[in-house]
């Protein structure tokens, strides 16, 4: 399979060059579909059991062939009720956000819950009923040092990287269709040791002491990728070693301490099928606001008009899990990422500690990165 990747892109390449060297060329003009250029509503809702989770993102798709991704959609009345006669409105906090301004509601296993939307223009929307599942479990979260067949530098080798990994089940429900979210943080330190360049440019080596506040900080990062199986079709529902998350050699997560979140829910088969659309057309942006090449409507629908919504209303109840990677414990070759930075004693620059500046202000502060406030599970 790796072969037949390597060949294909380098035909593609050679079919350029043939191109561009045999003169003029036609333009492609694609035949557009009307929802193409149409400003359709992209809802994204998703309420779990967790405090404070009542939160729904509304935006506008904008015509394909524009610089811009979306737009916020403010000025819309959104509700979420449930089969139990409550009602619970939904504020503008930000342009396109709403949220619940009770920081302390959750959702609650086993009742059917369905979204409401009024937008600007009085067009009224709704999500299907949904009924929100009871929480999976987590049996265990794991890593393991695997290597894998990569492409780097018109090369075929053999990296060694550290996998991670998830085991689960739901005996009790029978789930069939899962989905994770994970957030990842690690630790970054500002050296001590830098390479400095002197009045003719050239570089030495020099030890400096850098604040505190700027040294040490923590980078999170919520991944964008599209985590969904499917066990539909096996004797039983339990996951076994699924892949949430490769971390390569030459990377900086790994170089002081590292840390995971997983979160897991399950789906019903509509939401499972449109995660699975969204992956399969969208899987290296994996966001659900990025521009595809066609649309996939989850379940919202528009109640007095023919106008087509895109994105989702989902509720789940969750299980998460975190473990923590220490730096002795694998041989995963990472990197400081500040090791490549040079200083010197221009002022005009960004100021790092006494004596010298940064050409960037990467270079200048782990701010620039991430936070210097120690997260409360550190």
């Amino acid at each position: 399979m790796k072969n037949r990747f390597i060949k294909y892109h380098l035909f593609l390449s050679t079919l350029f060059m043939v191109a561009l060297l045999s003169g003029c060329i036609d333009p492609f003009k694609p035949v557009l579909d009307k929802s193409d250029s149409e400003k359709i509503l992209v809802v994204e809702g998703f309420i779990t059991d967790e405090p404070g989770s009542f939160e729904v993102k509304l935006s506008r798709s904008v015509p394909i062939d524009t610089m811009v991704n979306y737009v916020n959609e403010s000025g819309a009345y959104v509700t979420i009720s449930d089969d139990h006669n409550n009602t619970f409105v939904l504020t503008e906090v930000e342009p396109g956000v709403y949220k619940s301004l009770d920081e302390t509601l959750k959702a609650v296993a086993g009742r059917i819950y369905q979204l409401s939307i009024i937008d600007a223009f009085d067009k009224e929307y709704e999500s299907s009923p949904v009924l929100m599942p009871s929480k999976p479990e987590i049996k265990e979260v794991y890593w393991e040092e695997e290597s894998e067949t990569v492409f780097v530098d018109n090369e075929v080798i053999d990296e060694i990287g550290l996998n991670i990994y998830v085991d689960g089940d739901d005996l009790e429900n029978n789930a069939a269709y899962y989905k994770w979210d994970i957030s990842e943080t690690w630790e970054v330190m500002m050296p001590n040791a830098i390479t400095a360049l002197d009045g003719k440019g050239m570089p030495y080596e020099t030890f400096v002491k850098v604040p505190d506040e700027k040294k040490y900080c923590w980078v999170t990062q919520n991944t964008q990728k599209i985590l969904v199986k499917s066990v539909e079709n096996q004797s039983d529902s339990e996951v076994k070693k699924f892949m949430l998350q490769r971390i390569r050699p030459g990377e900086d997560k790994l170089f002081i301490r590292y840390s995971i979140e997983v979160k897991q829910y399950t789906l019903n088969k509509e939401m499972y099928d449109f995660w699975k659309g969204i992956r399969e057309i969208n899987q290296d942006a994996g966001s659900l606001y990025d521009k595809v090449p066609v649309s996939i409507f989850g379940n919202i629908t528009c109640c007095n008009t023919n106008e087509k919504a895109l994105g989702y209303f989902y509720a789940a109840e969750v299980d998460k899990k975190r473990i923590f990677i220490e730096k002795g414990e694998h041989e995963i070759v990472n990197v400081n990422r500040y090791e490549s930075c040079l200083y010197v004693s221009d002022e005009t620059l960004h100021y790092f500690t006494s004596g010298f500046w940064a050409r960037s202000a990467f270079c200048s502060d782990c701010r620039e990165y991430g936070t210097n406030i120690k997260p409360d599970f550190w």
